[in-house]
């Protein structure tokens, strides 16, 4: 029984994970961005600089993205 409910709980954590740029927030995504420069670029300043500058023109792209979509009607 504990290894079922642990298949499925890894389970949902992998289509949690593939399925993140689909469904998670700009400001979600943006810290999982800066997250993630912390962990690659652990000892390179200048890399780590230019990778949250990635982080930050991806973040302005899903703003600018959202405001641009047109709203569904109203009722």
């Amino acid at each position: 029984m504990l290894v079922r409910v642990l298949l499925v709980s890894l389970l949902i954590a992998v289509v949690a994970f593939f399925t993140f740029p689909y469904w998670a927030s700009c400001n979600m995504k943006y810290e999982a961005c800066l997250a993630i420069c912390d962990v690659r670029h652990f000892n390179a300043d200048i890399d780590k600089a230019a990778c949250k500058g990635g982080c930050t023109s991806k973040k302005i792209a899903c703003l600018t993205k959202q405001v641009l979509e047109p709203s569904p009607p109203e009722k």
